[in-house]
């Protein structure tokens, strides 16, 4: 049998006047009274335990032994009753409140056992409370509520009885904390509180073991404020549309958390009404024609500038004013001036094909009479041929104090040339039968596309049946790396660049789609002599490369365009090759929702890609940025079609169409506009 232990004040009778026989109460006030599983454990109601009180649990409610007095024996019955008073009479509603503070953040709750001090016997005070000082332990000063457990009172001694069987062993105290999400319980959510006895022992406390129930329920958030209406805050937004800020800009406003004029004080909101001043940065595309070539061209695509490269601070590049065919021009930044460079009467260009730079000198593959070599000394100012006419000679390519070209003097076949600017010397580097000169074009191809590079210090150079060589600069050796598939009935690998540790080679497939040119691409791995062929489909992918299409490289990945081929119409794509994992991919931009076309040039500068492409309805091209961290299009100009771009003190130089003039060179510039209000 369990005694329940009730701690009340005053002490309760039965109501009769008289005390109660199995009815204990000691100086603390509590009351014990025995517990029954259930009424029909109650013992008969007569006068030998009239007015004994039992508490049976399967009523929840208090038994009282009633005896009725008549005849020659007393009898009577159980019935039940509560300690409850009656219900008083409602109180008229009193007046509401005013409206409280906003409540602190709620607290962790805890709870603890200690020795209980409330029990005759012995017992256990369960303690609640909250976490005030967030230290993880309920200390004494944060309990708010204790539950007293107390075991029976020893009663008193009997007489010895025979020995009885082993009893079972007794259970232990379970329990069990449930998160509560916001609702009825705890509209801000909390933790529910189960307590009961262990009776299968399992260390659990399962749902039919609960006793007690409580929650612990967390307090309302209060509202984010500010310290004094004195807090500074900032709030950070785009600028107005009107302002046109092409490429980037913010909006940067402070004022006083102090509600006025019509704000609301200390919420940590910067409000409209409590911005005090602001500061916008205004980002803004800014293009400038550098020169014009040919004032004549007009609209005309007469004037072409092409492949420019910068020594110091002079621009070298082709240009044609109209008159003089492609010859070699000048730009100086300094003081914004534009020439024709002039040489003897011998070196009179017809057409120019490429550059290559060596500290202060710029070589030239050009032709005059015939196929040369040329350098101009910028020191000086002065123009010569180095050694004799070619004929054919291209891809020229610079490494270290030599310039590296292909080349051919006599019939049939060409040869790789080295010259070495450090002693003028010049000398052909046979490699048999094979010929390096290429006698078909995939198109006009020569202008940027190099046939030879440079990886770990061995100079790469492919020959016009698409083999790989590699020639050691150190000891002069030329060899075969293997063959880049079958290529011998097509026109010839017309590029090879180095990206990581590998090459990327794309060569003509022989393959003509009317104006396109059907393209294949190669890799090869210098770390273990391997090559393989993309496998792209050479039905959809064409002109790899153009002369108006250059090849760029950040990091381990190289991009150029391709034309891609869906329903019977071409579009352009940008084709990516990553040399880090021999992946490859294209990528379509938008732009408002609307697919791009057509793209031409490519420049990277700081993460930001330059195109100028067509937005559909529109019957002119536009210059757009891609933001290669957010994958974002962005419009910044009008301007048409654009060329060869460089990069040049934070701005990039272009050649270009702009609106009344042909192509000249242009150059790029983000302006800074800052105001403050």
């Amino acid at each position: 049998m369990v005694m329940l232990i009730i701690t009340i004040f005053p002490p309760p009778t039965d109501g009769d006047g008289t005390d109660d026989e199995n009815i204990e109460i000691n100086e603390d006030n509590q009351l014990f009274v025995d517990v029954l599983d259930t009424t029909q454990s109650l013992p008969t109601c007569g006068h030998q335990n009239a007015g004994a009180i039992y508490f049976t649990l399967d009523t929840q409610q208090f038994q009282k032994c009633e005896p009725i007095y008549g005849g020659s024996r007393v009898v009577g019955s159980w019935k039940a009753f509560d300690l409850t008073g009656n219900i008083g009479l409602n109180g008229a509603d009193g007046l509401n409140g005013t409206d409280g503070l906003n409540g602190t953040d709620g607290k962790t709750p805890l709870f603890s056992f200690a020795e209980s001090f409330n029990c005759s016997s012995e017992g256990s005070e369960f303690r609640l409370g909250y976490d005030e000082n967030e230290d993880g332990v309920l200390q004494l000063d944060e309990i708010d509520e204790r539950f007293d457990l107390c075991d029976g009172e020893n009663g008193l001694h009997g007489s010895i009885g025979t020995p009885g069987a082993n009893g079972s062993n007794g259970t232990s105290i379970a329990t069990l904390l449930t998160a509560v999400s916001p609702g009825i319980e705890c509209p801000n959510g909390g933790t529910k509180l189960d307590v009961g006895t262990d009776d299968n022992g399992d260390t659990f406390l399962n749902l039919n073991e609960i006793d007690h129930t409580e929650f612990l329920c967390n307090g309302a958030d209060g509202a984010n404020g500010s310290a004094s209406s004195n807090t500074l805050l900032t709030r950070i937004s785009p600028p107005s549309h009107e302002l046109n800020c092409t490429f980037f800009g913010r909006a940067i406003e402070h004022g006083l958390d102090d509600g006025t004029p019509g704000g609301i004080a200390q919420n940590g909101i910067l409000e409209t009404d409590e911005v005090d001043y602001t500061t916008t940065y205004c980002d803004k595309f800014v293009f400038e024609r550098l020169t014009d070539i040919n004032p004549n061209a007009g609209n005309s695509t007469d004037t072409v500038t092409r492949k420019q490269v910068v020594i110091g601070n002079t621009m070298f590049f082709r240009a044609d004013d109209g008159t003089h065919d492609s010859q070699l021009w000048a730009y100086n930044f300094q003081n914004s001036t534009a020439w024709m460079i002039s040489g003897p009467e011998s070196i009179i260009f017809s057409s120019i094909r490429e550059f290559s730079t060596i500290g202060t000198k710029l070589y030239i593959v050009a032709t005059a009479i015939n196929t040369g070599l040329f350098v101009y000394e910028t020191t000086n100012q002065s123009l010569w041929q180095i050694g004799e006419d070619f004929l054919h000679l291209e891809s020229s390519f610079s490494y270290g104090e030599e310039i590296y070209f292909i080349a051919q003097d006599t019939e049939p076949y060409g040869a790789l040339y080295v010259y070495s600017s450090t002693n003028d010397s010049m000398w052909a580097i046979s490699n048999g039968s094979e010929s390096f000169t290429r006698t078909s074009y995939a198109g006009d191809l020569r202008y940027t596309h190099s046939r030879i590079t440079e990886l770990n210090g061995l100079i790469y150079v492919t020959d016009n049946d698409g083999v790989l060589f590699a020639y050691d600069p150190a000891n002069q050796s030329l060899w075969k790396t293997g063959p880049l598939g079958n290529h011998n009935t097509m026109p010839g690998a017309y590029s090879v660049e180095s990206v990581g540790e590998q090459l990327l080679i794309r060569s003509a497939s022989g393959v003509n789609l009317g104006f396109q040119q059907l393209n294949d691409l190669w890799v090869y791995d210098s770390r273990n002599d391997s090559s393989w062929e993309l496998q792209v489909d050479v039905v959809q992918f064409t002109n790899l490369a153009r002369d108006h299409d250059p090849t760029f490289k950040h990091d381990s990945r190289i991009y150029f365009w391709t034309s891609v081929e869906i329903n019977g119409y071409w579009t352009s794509h940008l084709f990516v090759y990553d040399s880090s994992n021999s992946s490859y991919w294209t990528e379509q931009f938008t732009h408002n929702g609307s697919v791009l076309t057509q793209h031409r040039s490519i420049i990277i500068i700081e993460d930001i890609m330059y195109f100028n492409a067509y937005e559909p309805g529109t019957p002119s091209r536009a210059m757009f940025a891609y933001n290669t961290i957010n994958l974002t299009t962005q419009k910044i100009s009008n301007m048409g079609t654009i060329w060869f771009a460089i990069d040049y003190e934070s701005s990039f130089i272009f050649s270009g169409t702009g609106d009344a003039y042909g192509y000249e060179f242009w150059k790029a510039s983000i302006v800074q506009q800052v105001t403050h209000s």
